[in-house]
């Protein structure tokens, strides 16, 4: 391809040499994109030749407590209680939170986004 290149420009014919140059290098960084995507995707998986993967099943436990104590934690999905930051209590930092909130649905609101249920009422995010 690169000898045909190098005619094509010698002759004069730039258009050609130009869709082939764009045609080589396309296929030079779609085979380097796949080279790297393949490096990333095996240091990622830890995967090599020899290599097991190990699990340790007390970590993916502990894991799976932190993630049920997080959803306790929320409210219930369209229940919304006065504990906008989800800390445990109702304080001067939910009141900021929704003063912010309504503040910012109206900088919305006079700007033409669109608008939806939830920032018409100045929360719900």
């Amino acid at each position: 391809m690169i000898e045909k290149m190098i005619e094509e420009a010698f002759e004069g014919n730039y258009t050609a040499f130009s869709e082939l140059f764009k045609q080589e290098l396309g296929k030079r960084i779609h085979e380097k994109l796949e080279e790297k995507k393949n490096s990333v995707i095996n240091q990622a998986y830890n995967v090599c030749e020899g290599c097991e993967v190990e699990e340790d099943e007390e970590d993916l436990e502990d894991g799976l407590e932190e993630v049920d104590e997080v959803d306790e934690a929320l409210d219930p999905v369209g229940k919304e209680d006065s504990d906008v930051d989800n800390d445990g209590d109702s304080d001067s930092s939910d009141k900021y939170l929704k003063r912010r909130r309504k503040a910012i649905g109206k900088a919305m609101k006079k700007e033409g986004a669109p608008v939806s249920k939830k920032t018409k009422s100045g929360g719900g995010y």
